[in-house]
């Protein structure tokens, strides 16, 4: 526990955002599964719900990796950039 809050502390506030609405799909199809274990939705319902939070979850994972990507300097591919000295 202590080492999940670090790594998301780490994270910069941003991202954290992004995490915390992935965590929330994934919370809200685990409700889901348990209403559908209580009854109280069907087994049709529950399929769409599995692929609605697949889908948000795809978009969110994509989104991130997207923002990460962009956040570094870009090289050209099988280029080497020169080291270069501050004298």
């Amino acid at each position: 526990m202590f080492v999940a809050r670090a790594l998301f502390k780490a994270l910069p506030k941003d991202e954290r955002y992004r995490s915390i609405a992935r965590d929330s799909c994934c919370e809200t199809l685990d409700h889901m599964i348990t209403a559908n274990d209580e009854e109280p939705i069907s087994n049709d319902l529950l399929a769409q719900g599995r692929i609605i939070t697949a889908k948000a979850v795809a978009l969110l994972d994509g989104y991130i990796f997207y923002l990460r990507k962009a956040r570094r300097p870009h090289t050209p591919r099988g280029r080497v950039l020169p080291i270069t000295s501050n004298k």
